[in-house]
């Protein structure tokens, strides 16, 4: 997915990341200031991760049949429409409604630009071209959480949605127009030939899929501990009594390493992707036992920096080699299914992280996550050594 012609979607995808960026920030602000309890918060953000969770397989599958231009008319009007029903929620039924929706639209545009890559790329390019996604979402939500912050003093919480939902159907139309106008509508869910398809395998080698899934749990276990808990550490733990500005650097470190790092580190790491992969999850399990002795939050957000840069390692190269004896026509599902390891990582990050926090205290929860990146290293690390399981570059 490159090229003057990739444009249209590459604007769209951004735009609708930064809208999810603003949204995703306020909506858990908008319930409180309505009446609904923190529990019930709680609970339908928990909802959130599960509807997600098993809608990425859904729509992996449903773009491997129908192609892209059908889902993104579905991701722009479950968006929209969704955006339209949050100032009309008082209570927990209208709050789980409204995040099982977002639940559900939520990785549509995600499966449909990972599988373009695949679809639009030879192999070669494949890691390029998800450092380039990475580096526009990471954006994304640094510009994101700038304007939430601007959003909610200046205008009501309602209008916010109000503006969101007609942002993301200008932003779609917009799209549509550009699209038609420049051909690059026109076979953007064709197969472009790769030569290594044509090499002996057999016919649906599936064996890479569940172990590059299984690098995705503990690397988006530390990511959705990092954007959702450290906030929290840094402004709660006495020892250390971060203000909320100095919280929200801690944050953006993450985001800023991935916004330069990931295009960097996908483009010049392709051929050693293995190996790239097999360090950056051992430095992980490292930056969250540094965390162990630190107490200066400019030193924490130095640690949030360093695993912005395992991520950005991590992430690209992982999904560059997911797709190792794997059909081009099945990227939908391949991708679908990658996500769906993501989204159990996202789920339990801040769960595993908070209860042995609260439980054993914060030595315990930064060993803990870490040990996940141990943990999935060692059956990587034995799986590098025999390419027949599906590592072959």
């Amino acid at each position: 997915m490159s090229g003057r012609s990739r444009l249209p979607f590459i604007s769209l995808y951004s735009i609708f990341t930064i809208l999810r960026g603003v949204t995703a920030l306020l909506l858990p602000l908008y319930f409180f200031s309505v009446g609904i309890s923190d529990l019930e918060v709680g609970i339908s953000i928990g909802l959130f991760g599960g509807s997600l969770l098993i809608s990425e397989i859904a729509w992996g599958v449903f773009f491997d049949r129908v192609g892209p231009d059908r889902l993104i008319l579905a991701s722009a009007t479950m968006t929209a429409a969704t955006y339209l029903l949050v100032p009309l929620v008082t209570d927990i039924e209208g709050a789980i409604l409204v995040e099982v929706l977002l639940g559900v639209s939520a990785p549509i545009l995600a499966v449909v630009s990972r599988s373009l890559v695949i679809r639009q790329n030879e192999s070669g390019k494949w890691a390029g071209g998800f450092g380039l996604l990475g580096a526009i979402y990471a954006l994304a939500q640094v510009v994101g959480s700038l304007i939430a912050s601007l959003a909610e003093p200046a205008i009501h919480f309602g209008n916010t949605f109000y503006l969101a939902a007609v942002a993301t159907a200008c932003v779609y139309l917009i799209y549509l127009r550009s699209s038609r106008k420049s051909g690059a509508g026109e076979g953007l869910g064709d197969i472009r030939e790769d030569p290594a398809d044509k090499e002996p395998r057999p016919p649906l080698d599936w064996r890479g899929l569940p172990l590059i899934s299984l690098v995705a749990v503990p690397t988006f276990i530390g990511y959705s501990f990092f954007v959702n808990i450290m906030q929290l550490v840094v402004t709660q733990t006495p020892s250390i009594s971060a203000t909320e500005l100095q919280a929200g650097i801690v944050y953006s470190s993450f985001w800023v390493a991935n916004v330069i790092f990931q295009p960097l580190l996908s483009s010049r790491g392709g051929k050693s992707a293995r190996y790239v992969i097999a360090t950056a999850l051992a430095a992980s399990f490292g930056v969250f036992a540094l965390l162990t002795q630190l107490n200066n939050v400019w030193e924490i957000a130095v640690a949030g920096l360093l695993e912005g840069v395992c991520f950005s390692a991590i992430s690209p190269l992982s999904l560059s080699l997911l797709m190792v004896g794997i059909p081009k026509r099945y990227a939908g599902r391949a991708m679908g299914i990658y996500g769906a390891a993501e989204d159990v990582g996202v789920i339990l990050g801040p769960l595993l992280g908070s209860a042995v926090w609260v439980q054993f205290g914060l030595t315990a929860a930064y060993l803990t996550l870490g040990a996940t990146f141990l943990a999935v290293l060692v059956p990587y690390a034995v799986a590098m050594r025999h390419p027949q399981h599906g590592l072959k570059r």
